[in-house]
């Protein structure tokens, strides 16, 4: 059992604990998003983020009001897009039995574009090479992010406190 400020317990309607925010993926794992800023010291935008039993944390840069202690959330997508780029080919490779050794994936952010460049380390062909980047173009999050996927934001009275 997690002990933090931010500790989900159960599925009970808490409306005295109005930190904490659920989000639920009827897909996968829950994600469970928690503000920290009324711990002790103020730390601004610093969000604890629990998913299933993995913990997260993301702030914004302190030009922005916060204090730099973890990625913001541009730079939390960023990565799960690289994750997923990395772990599609990986996949692919293995289930060709390619000799991919490993890959480098470099991302940057614009207002315009998300731009991405992909290497790749191994004893591997330039058709093997194209190959696993045009498969790492189609991961699930690359998938997400280019095409037009409804966000609906709606307000909830219920604070739920999860374990």
């Amino acid at each position: 059992m997690r002990s933090s400020i931010c500790d989900r317990t159960d599925d009970t309607l808490d409306r005295s604990n109005t930190n904490k925010i659920w989000l639920s993926r009827k897909t996968h794992r829950d994600l469970y998003v928690c503000m920290a800023n009324f711990a002790m010291e103020p730390v601004n935008y610093l969000q604890n983020i629990s998913v299933g039993h993995h913990v997260l944390q993301s702030d914004e840069p302190s030009d922005n009001g916060g204090k730099d202690a973890a990625p913001d959330p541009h730079e939390l997508l960023l990565a799960s897009l690289g994750a997923c780029t990395s772990i599609t080919a990986q996949m692919y490779a293995a289930r060709k039995k390619w000799p991919l050794e490993g890959m480098h994936v470099n991302l940057s952010w614009s207002t315009e574009a998300i731009e991405m460049e992909i290497s790749f380390v191994g004893d591997l062909s330039e058709d093997q090479q194209q190959r696993l980047l045009e498969i790492a173009n189609r991961c699930p999050i690359h998938r997400v992010l280019s095409s037009p996927v409804p966000i609906v934001g709606k307000r909830s009275d219920k604070v739920m406190n999860r374990s």
